[in-house]
């Protein structure tokens, strides 16, 4: 894999203003956000057209939070904390391809 493109949003309402031109291939980000939990960001960014198809995988340290999957507007994957960075790479692999 190579990544060739990384944005960096520090706050919930710039993940959510980006646009065509600038969307990321896929989205890693936690669940615990200073303005917004990211299982809200996710739903919003799922409810939007144009970052509908957008993979997200959500990362959390919290215990239980993979049933989130199971939510309205669910990330395309949830990886527990502290992870093994080869298991990130395989989901973000499988999602880039899918």
């Amino acid at each position: 894999m190579m990544v060739t493109r990384c944005w960096l949003c520090l706050t919930a309402r710039c993940c959510l203003k980006m646009y065509n031109p600038l969307l990321p291939h896929l989205v890693l980000m936690d669940v615990q956000l200073a303005q917004l939990d990211g299982r809200q960001l996710c739903r919003a960014l799922k409810e939007q057209a144009q970052t509908a198809a957008l993979p997200v995988i959500l990362i959390s340290a919290a215990s239980g939070m993979q049933s989130c999957l199971l939510e309205k507007g669910a990330p395309d994957d949830f990886i527990a904390k502290p992870f093994d960075l080869d298991h990130l790479l395989t989901k973000v692999d499988f999602l880039l391809v899918a």
